[in-house]
């Protein structure tokens, strides 16, 4: 489905993506291959957030929930009761004690082992667009039209941050909705300074920089003891992030690499990295980034300057002799656009390619590919059809003979690629809709 939001994980080699059909997927980096999906939101998800300092995940639906998923095990930890209004934003707050939901005109406070709602605050800023944790103090912001209103709420007057850790009720999935938001008299926005102050509650009124005193700390029961994530600091390089190294080959992990790694081991003195030495990190994975895209750029360039020739096909056999699938990948968008210059030439070019762009781990390149080959099967099967089953005899026509060729190679190239491809017709999603597609024309064209 279309996909409506996404987070990094905090060490960076993970990306998690929310759809409209209410799948969560989690995505290696290292591979670009989902290695985690979850299913269990009955709407679009609309926001994710990962906990500060466990393997932990939340989600937000358009289905009025919130969801839990441990990291670790991949399972559902936990699901808040249904809301008023559809979830639009949440964030932890900074020691990952509690998590804020904010929905339209409503603020909740929640935890999850068991699920339970903390505290509850009716504020009117309609449909919340971001929400952030500084200083003690809960900033929102919305907007509509030209305008933009922010509100700051003090969360040390919040359960379970002024001491008082009683819920005002613990939620599951079967379990009976919260009760409503507490209504807080005449909440507005902030103002700019130039205007008179607004009366506001207390609640909305912030506090000294001091921490609230705790009664007591926060506990979960069940407890359950996951591996703490240190704060996102480099590490020595002798430690390994928990997702495993990355490949060097791809563009991305450069990337990922400049952030530098994170250590899981409990109990190891914190590390000081001056702001040079992660300049030099974040410099040396620009630097791998840049080389890799000014050698693409250079590729594309020669192709460019052969094309411009009008030479089309040496083009093709240029870009797809660099063997380098994206450039590959980029050509056959463009001549895809362009159905006027094909010809059963540009097929026996093209068909060698796409055999290999359908081993590609890139889900981009099988889409490409596919997309091609569908086009070479539709625009010219009936032709390679009928000049396999009429071959050239008697009479010499060189003409006839060539294009017998050129059509038994294209034949034998769409063969091998039908066989190979097989394999995948068992694929999920609108890749293997665009497999099985493939597969039945090529039945049919024999």
């Amino acid at each position: 489905g279309r996909i409506n939001c996404l987070k990094f994980s905090p060490d960076g080699k993970w990306i998690v993506t929310g759809s409209e059909d209410g799948t969560v997927k989690m995505w290696d980096l290292g591979t670009s291959k989902v290695i985690q999906e979850f299913k269990q939101h009955d709407a679009g998800v609309s926001c994710l957030e990962f906990h500060p300092c466990e393997f932990l995940l939340a989600t937000g639906s358009s289905d009025k929930t919130v969801k839990f998923w441990d990291l670790e095990t991949f399972d559902l930890v936990s699901t808040t009761s249904s809301e008023a209004k559809p979830i639009k934003k949440i964030v932890y707050d900074p020691k990952g004690d509690a998590l804020f939901s904010g929905a339209e005109d409503s603020l909740r406070v929640y935890g999850w082992e068991p699920a339970r709602v903390y505290d509850s605050l009716c504020i009117f800023w309609g449909k919340v667009a971001d929400m952030s944790v500084q200083s003690n103090q809960l900033i929102g912001a919305s907007f509509q039209h030209t305008n933009v209103a922010v509100w700051v709420v003090d969360i040390g007057k919040l359960k379970p941050f002024n001491g008082d850790v009683t819920p005002l009720v613990e939620t599951s999935e079967t379990g009976p909705p919260p009760s409503a938001p507490t209504q807080a008299p005449s909440i507005r926005p902030s103002v700019p300074r130039s205007q008179p102050a607004l009366s506001q509650p207390a609640i909305l009124q912030p506090t000294q920089p001091s921490q609230p005193a705790r009664q007591e700390p926060l506990k979960r029961t069940p407890p359950k003891q996951r591996k703490n994530l240190q704060h996102w600091e480099q590490k020595g390089p002798t430690q390994e992030p928990r997702y495993g190294p990355l490949s060097q080959n791809a563009e991305v992990n450069v990337a990922a690499n400049a952030l530098g790694k994170i250590s899981l081991l409990d109990n190891q003195p914190e590390q000081t990295v001056t702001e040079s030495d992660f300049l030099k990190t974040a410099a040396g994975g620009h630097r791998g980034i840049r080389d890799n895209l000014e050698a693409r750029l250079r590729n594309l360039q020669y192709v460019r300057t052969v094309w411009s020739k009008g030479d089309l096909k040496q083009a093709l056999e240029v870009a797809i002799g660099l063997n380098e699938q994206g450039i590959t990948v980029d050509i056959l968008q463009v001549i895809q656009s362009r159905p006027a210059i094909w010809d059963l030439h540009i097929c026996t070019i093209v068909l060698p390619a796409l055999r290999t762009l359908f081993h590609s781990k890139h889900e981009n390149h099988l889409f490409v590919a596919c997309s091609t080959l569908k086009h070479i099967i539709r625009s010219f099967g009936q032709l390679i059809k009928d000049n396999m089953n009429a071959p050239p005899v008697g009479n010499i026509d060189i003409t006839r003979e060539e294009r017998y060729k050129k059509c038994h190679l294209c034949h034998q190239q769409i063969a091998n690629i039908s066989r190979e491809i097989t394999r995948h017709s068992s694929a999920q999603g609108k890749l293997g809709s665009a497999i099985r597609e493939i597969i039945k024309l090529s039945e049919s064209f024999y």
